[in-house]
Parts: structure tokens; C-alpha cells; sequence
């Protein structure tokens, strides 16, 4: 008799969605999620596999969903005004969580952690609701998410469930049904993230700021304008505040740079959804200036359970056709493409161990103006144990002719960083190295 091989068969990796439905799934706990080097979650089978092939069954990407009926689409949004200003878009998302929490159910959806990383968590009350509001466009670990929405809805508790289509569709196969208790809203996103790529940036607006992050908004509103802003606050008080698109973490996510290779072909960009209700972005199409700078919410009914709940929430609406909420949301339409910088960006990053570069003078220097070294590169120096290399530039400002870049001798920087006289004494002399590299007689006026 020939041996039936049962061995695990999971979703191709340049498919997988990393919607973790086999980890939490498998019965003998044999499945774990493991970062790969770009610092994507995928599946990793363990010794403990008995080849029941449950993994099998239950993932999405190896199962054909059912097709839905056509949504319905409504332009929406928050009466509270301060719920509305705190919100990514409309509030849209506030009104229904509320609707449940009110009803004694609980609310899970993705939050930042102490360390800004992005992680499923299970709210029961409206005090820690803020801490789901917002968009975030690095991928989520569900965690054992799926399991603990087995267990409320065990106890009789009315669930509702917020992620990425991908991840209500991996709920879903989980649970192998769709309970009555259980509500869903997937977000119609463009992609998401490297959880890695995002821990690199914090660690980087640490040094830079010297003082730890302690919260980002990635999509905030700022008062007079409809431009989206990526806002931290550090723990001294702190801010780093610019439009999202001029910030590193936005130009990188709007050019596709860092995204999971399966959002490239994601098979959930239309309007065959897979939640109760689809939060879309509203930012062009039938809004007013006014509408766009305080934010809207596009909202697709995609149930009859869904459009029970939509009647039962407390949102100032207008119906919107389904053709200008297709044509307002390329989500709906298209995976985003494959950036041509993509393999060169995670090529550098695996190989750049964490170099970084600094300008010690702060600011442009014309041959007659210099100006005193900035202490930054010293302080970073000192708290991360790095060497600092010094270089010169020549200053040279005709188009097209060649400059000379002239690197010194590495040597690492032995002060306290809280210090800042002797910070400034490092400072001083570092860029007196710099420019004695390059002939530059401002160095003998440095003390």
C-alpha cells in the first residue's frame, strides 16, 4: 500500500498573506509565526506536526470564497466632532465599535503596543477605544486573535472583528462559520507594511531625538488643513510633526517600497469583500474642501447582518454609487504595484548594519559662513556604542562637477550623552577633524 503523504501544504510564500488562520488554528500548537528577513510574519511548522493537515483546510489563499452580492455604498460620518477630528476619516469606525461595546461586546481591531509595534488587541470598554482608532499601514499580529473571538462568542458576547480582508477571511476559516454574534469590517487598504522596515524607523527616531517615541499618529488631521500628517510625540515632550507624504515612513508606503509581496496580488481589491462592512478612503470624488479637511468615511454594506448593524448606528450618511466609490479608492480596484527600488531597498537594508548619515553642521555652509557643530551625532554615538566616521565634502556648487568626498579614520565617542558640555567638546572637535580632512582653515579657528 502507498503511504498517503499529509505533510502541511500552506500558501506559496510569495502568496502568503500572513493571516496567521493556521497558527491559531492547529491543534497541536505545531504552527508559529517567524519573521522572515524583509520582517514579514510567515508560518513555520514545528516538530510537533502530526500531518493532520488542518492547516491545509482552513487557509485562505488555497480556498475559493463565495461570491457576494453587489454593496451598497454610503458616504458617512461622526456627529461627535472631536471623535470625527481624532479619526482617521469620518469616525465611521468609532460609531460602530461604540454601538457594540454599548451592548456589553468586545471590540478587536490593531494597536500600538509601549513599543509602537502593531499588534491585535481585544477592547471591552469605551476608555481604551482611542487606542483602535487610526490608520496603520504596517501589518498587524493577530496573536492568538482568532482564538480569544471563539471564546467571547462561546460566552455569548457579541463580537466585532476590524483588520485587513485578509484577515477577516483567515478569522473566518478559523471559526468555519459566520456566527450571528459576530460582526465584521475589513479595511480596503493599499497594502501593508514591514513590521520590521517600522521597528527600523523607530529605533531611528529614537537616536535622532535622543528621547524614546511614545505614540505616531500616521494619518493625522491638522485644524484648517485636509492634508493627512504623520505626527510622534516623544516622552520629553517632543514632536516631529510633517504631511504624511514628506515623511520617510509615507513616501516609502506610497511608493510601494516596503510592502508584503502578496499585497501585490492580492485577490481582495474589489467589491467582493469580505466583512459585514468595508471602511474605504474618501478623499476625492463627490466630498467639498470642507468635507475632505474634516474627513468622510466611505462605508460599503456588504450583508444583510451589516446593513442591520449600519441602520442601528448613530452616522450622518448620503448614499454614494458604487462606480465613484470604486473610482475614490484604487483599493477597490487593483493591488498596488511592484516598486523597481523594492529588491534594491531590502538588499541595503540587510546589508547596511544600522550606518547612518549626519550632518554635524546642521545646515548649508558657504565657504565664508561656518557655523558651530551640532551635538546629535555625538549624543547617538554615545548611546548606541557606534563609532563615528568623520568626512568631508568638498563644497562645491557648480552643476555637474565632481566634488571629493575624503573619509578619516573611524573612532568610537566616550562621553556621558546627558552631558551637555562635554557633548559639545566632542562635537567641537569632531568637526575639527572634518575639516582638517579637507584643508579647511576654519579648523584652526575651532578650540
Amino acid at each position: 500500500m502507498t503511504e498517503m503523504n499529509t505533510a502541511p501544504q500552506l500558501a506559496p510564500r510569495e502568496r502568503c498573506t500572513g493571516c496567521a488562520a493556521c497558527c491559531n488554528g492547529c491543534p497541536k500548537g505545531a504552527i508559529r509565526m517567524v519573521p522572515d528577513r524583509e520582517g514579514f510574519l510567515y508560518p513555520q511548522v514545528t516538530d510537533g506536526c502530526v500531518q493532520c493537515g488542518h492547516c491545509t483546510h482552513i487557509c485562505p489563499v488555497l480556498k475559493q470564497r463565495e461570491p457576494r452580492t453587489e454593496p451598497a455604498a454610503f458616504i458617512v460620518w461622526n456627529g461627535d466632532e472631536a471623535v470625527r477630528r481624532n479619526s482617521t476619516a469620518g469616525g465611521a469606525f468609532s460609531a460602530l465599535a461604540e454601538y457594540v461595546l454599548e451592548g456589553g461586546g468586545v471590540v478587536f481591531g490593531a494597536a500600538l503596543d509601549s513599543g509602537l509595534r502593531v499588534s491585535h488587541i481585544a477592547v471591552k470598554n469605551r476608555h481604551d477605544l482611542p487606542r483602535l482608532r487610526g490608520s496603520k499601514p504596517v501589518q498587524s499580529d493577530v496573536g492568538e486573535s482568532y482564538q480569544q473571538v471563539r471564546l467571547y462568542l462561546d460566552q455569548g458576547r457579541q463580537v466585532l472583528f476590524s483588520g485587513t480582508p485578509c484577515q477577516v477571511d483567515g478569522l473566518y476559516r478559523y471559526l468555519g462559520e459566520h456566527p450571528e454574534r459576530l460582526i465584521t469590517c475589513d479595511v480596503a487598504c493599499s497594502g501593508v507594511g514591514s513590521p520590521g522596515v517600522w521597528e527600523k524607523f523607530v529605533r531611528s527616531m529614537a537616536y535622532i531625538k535622543q528621547q524614546k517615541p511614545l505614540s505616531v499618529d500616521f494619518r493625522g488631521k491638522l485644524n484648517g488643513e485636509s492634508t493627512r500628517r504623520f505626527h510622534v510625540t516623544f516622552e520629553n515632550g517632543g514632536q516631529y510633526d510633517a504631511p504624511l507624504l514628506r515623511s520617510e515612513v509615507g513616501r516609502g508606503l506610497a511608493r510601494g517600497i516596503f510592502l508584503r509581496p502578496a499585497c501585490h496580488t492580492c485577490g481582495y481589491t474589489s467589491t467582493d469583500r469580505t466583512g459585514d462592512l468595508t471602511l474605504c478612503d474618501m478623499t476625492g470624488g463627490a466630498i467639498t474642501p470642507e468635507e475632505k479637511r474634516l474627513g468622510v468615511s466611505l462605508l460599503l454594506i456588504n450583508t444583510a447582518k451589516g446593513a442591520q448593524m449600519f441602520d442601528s448606528l448613530p452616522l450622518h450618511r448620503r448614499r454614494c454609487g458604487l462606480a465613484e466609490a470604486v473610482a475614490a479608492d484604487r483599493a477597490l480596484r487593483s493591488p498596488t504595484p511592484v516598486s523597481v527600488d523594492r529588491s534594491r531597498f531590502f538588499d541595503a537594508l540587510e546589508q547596511e548594519h544600522d550606518k547612518m548619515l549626519v550632518f554635524i553642521e546642521g545646515t548649508r555652509c558657504n565657504r565664508d559662513k561656518h557655523v558651530r557643530a551640532k551635538t546629535g551625532a555625538v549624543r547617538m554615538a554615545a548611546v548606541s556604542g557606534a563609532p563615528v566616521v568623520p568626512v568631508f565634502v568638498t563644497r562645491n556648487k557648480t552643476p555637474f562637477c565632481p566634488i571629493r568626498v575624503i573619509f578619516g579614520e573611524p573612532y568610537p565617542v566616550h562621553v556621558d550623552p546627558e552631558d551637555h558640555a562635554a557633548c559639545q567638546q566632542a562635537s567641537d572637535a569632531l568637526l575639527k577633524t572634518i575639516y582638517q580632512l579637507g584643508g579647511d582653515s576654519y579648523a584652526d579657528q575651532i578650540s
